[in-house]
C-alpha cells in the first residue's frame, strides 16, 4: 500500500473514534447525556404535574388522590404509554401509584414534586422582582431552570428574595425541603 494515502486513512480514522468516543466531549456521550436529560426533565415535569394537579383539586393533603390518565395526557400531550414509560422510574422509587383510573403521588413523592414547584415558582420570583419581568413573562425560562438549579442554589435564591410565600402569580411557594434530596435521575 502507498504511504501517503494509509497515513491519512488511518489519520482519519483516529479523528472519527475520538469524535464519536472521547469520554467529556465525544458526540455519542454528549447523545447519552442528552438523552438521560430529557428523561430526567420528563419525570420531573411529570411530578410536578402531578403535584400542582392535586394542589388546584385541594387533593394534596388527601392521601392517595388520583389523576386521571387522560388528564395527564392532555398536560403533556403525550400518550399513555409515553406516560407509563416516564412512570416506572418514578414508581420504583416510591414516588407515584399507577392504576387503572390514572397515577397517584405517594407522600414522598409529593415531597419531590414540591421541590421541583419550588425551584420553578422561587424562580419565576427572581426574575419577577430582581430583573423586574412581567410575570406574563417568566413562566417559559421558569421551566427551563427548574431541572438545572440545585438545592443550594435554591435556598440561595429564596434567602436572597426574603423567603417569599407567594409567587408573581399570587401561587404559594412550598416550604423549604433542605433535609431531603429529590433528584430525579435517569
Amino acid at each position: 500500500l502507498p504511504t501517503g494515502p494509509t497515513i491519512v486513512l488511518s489519520a482519519s480514522v483516529v479523528l472519527i473514534a475520538s469524535l464519536l468516543f472521547a469520554p467529556n466531549r465525544g458526540i455519542l456521550g454528549a447523545l447519552l447525556r442528552e438523552r438521560r436529560l430529557a428523561r430526567r426533565i420528563r419525570q420531573e415535569n411529570l411530578l410536578k404535574d402531578l403535584w400542582v394537579t392535586g394542589e388546584r383539586a385541594g387533593d394534596l393533603a388527601e392521601r392517595g388522590a388520583t389523576v386521571a390518565w387522560a388528564h395527564l395526557m392532555g398536560l403533556r400531550g403525550q400518550s399513555r404509554r409515553a406516560l407509563e414509560r416516564s412512570l416506572r422510574p418514578l414508581e420504583r422509587r416510591g414516588w407515584v401509584e399507577e392504576g387503572d383510573a390514572g397515577v397517584a403521588l405517594t407522600a414522598r413523592g409529593e415531597l419531590a414534586g414540591a421541590a421541583i414547584v419550588r425551584k420553578h415558582r422561587l424562580w419565576e420570583t427572581y426574575l419577577a422582582n430582581r430583573l423586574e419581568l412581567p410575570a406574563d413573562h417568566v413562566h417559559r425560562d421558569a421551566e427551563d431552570m427548574e431541572h438545572v438549579l440545585s438545592e443550594d442554589a435554591v435556598e440561595r435564591l429564596d434567602e436572597l428574595l426574603g423567603h417569599p410565600a407567594v409567587d408573581p402569580h399570587g401561587q404559594p411557594i412550598p416550604r423549604s425541603l433542605a433535609s431531603a434530596k429529590f433528584e430525579v435521575a435517569a
